[in-house]
């Protein structure tokens, strides 16, 4: 009787088992319902091969990964920022680059520019050699 029983309890998992679709079959059916909103002649896709990987992420390595994806966002906004500052620098630099005919206004505005610039470039410097250490 425990024979009987067992047969019949595994004969019933394998026909469960037998009718579900495997992730395989799953991922080609979708596929193929969404190629058929996209593609003209959808009947003549036919897929090569179609292997489904598994991906077990972890919670706690996640958090760590958007702390730092933030931090290296915060410093690429921080680089361009500079290089604009510098860019401008040197734009004001050549409009009031001294001449034999500069005012003490023209001289003081080159100078404000140079020294912004310097600034711009050292802190564009600290960026990047913060954004190597990470």
């Amino acid at each position: 009787m425990k024979n009987v029983v067992t047969l019949l309890f595994c004969v019933a998992i394998l026909v469960v088992t037998s009718c579900t679709l495997s992730n395989e079959e799953k991922a080609e059916r979708l596929v193929k319902k969404t190629l058929k909103d996209y593609l003209y002649h959808p009947d003549s896709y036919e897929p090569l091969l179609t292997k489904v990987d598994s991906m077990f992420i972890d919670v706690t390595t996640i958090e760590p990964i958007m702390e730092i994806s933030k931090e290296m966002k915060d410093l690429m906004y921080k680089i361009n920022r500079c290089k604009e500052k510098i860019e401008s620098a040197e734009s004001d630099m050549d409009i009031w680059a001294p001449d034999g005919y500069s005012s003490r206004y023209s001289r003081g505005e080159y100078a404000r520019a140079k020294k912004e610039k310097e600034e711009a470039k050292s802190d564009l410097d600290k960026c990047i050699k913060y954004m190597t250490k990470i």
